[in-house]
């Protein structure tokens, strides 16, 4: 894969066969086995391009319910779209078309939104795509961490949990090193007692 200058022109669109190697291409058959096959195994991602394609995946075979604790819904990557990508907006509107789906998301800062533009939370594309969506039957709800030391340590780790079984544990928020399993239901189920009982009663509430 070229190397890429983390600029508008340069930004590359992981779900665009096109810019995916041999590797990338092998990875995301991998991913693709294990969630087919319901595999108790945990697989390692250590690329943007990776993280981006897990975030996907997630949001379009989850059935009920997405819980989502990350930093600022962050647009670009080590120059690869991200939350800013078309991937992840249509996976995120696909999952919402279901009738009764809830995504929650819970950030650690402001979204990555463009304030000296005057953009605020409702100009982050995922959320403008998902509001501008007329096939939208599910409902989003959006925090922002409060950081309450007495209530969660300072470097809690960032994860994704789908449904009752399967989650991406992020190992490193600077890098998208992260561990995914999509059938272990004792932690994922670990990660959803943290996220409702820890993060979203102690996070503000983000109006949409």
């Amino acid at each position: 894969m070229p190397t890429l200058i983390e600029s508008p022109q340069s930004v590359l669109d992981p779900f665009d066969r096109t810019n995916l190697g041999p590797d990338e291409r092998s990875y995301i058959a991998e991913v693709d086995r294990l969630f087919e096959n319901g595999v108790d195994a945990w697989v390692s991602n250590g690329k943007p391009i990776h993280a981006a394609y897990l975030i996907s995946k997630f949001l379009n075979e989850a059935e009920r319910t997405v819980r989502l604790f990350t930093g600022s819904l962050v647009r670009v990557k080590g120059a690869v779209s991200m939350y800013g990508s078309s991937g992840i907006v249509d996976a995120a509107k696909n999952f919402l078309s279901r009738q009764g789906a809830v995504l929650t998301i819970v950030t650690e800062q402001n979204l990555d939104v463009d304030r000296e533009n005057d953009e605020t939370e409702k100009d982050h594309p995922l959320i403008r795509g998902i509001k501008s969506s007329s096939d939208i039957k599910g409902q989003i709800y959006l925090y922002q961490y409060k950081h309450d030391k007495h209530v969660l340590p300072a470097n809690i780790h960032h994860f994704m949990v789908m449904d009752d079984h399967a989650l991406r544990f992020e190992k490193n928020h600077a890098s998208t090193q992260a561990y995914v399993n999509f059938n272990n239901r004792k932690l994922a189920g670990i990660c959803c007692d943290v996220f409702d009982t820890y993060l979203v009663p102690h996070s503000r509430v983000i109006n949409l």
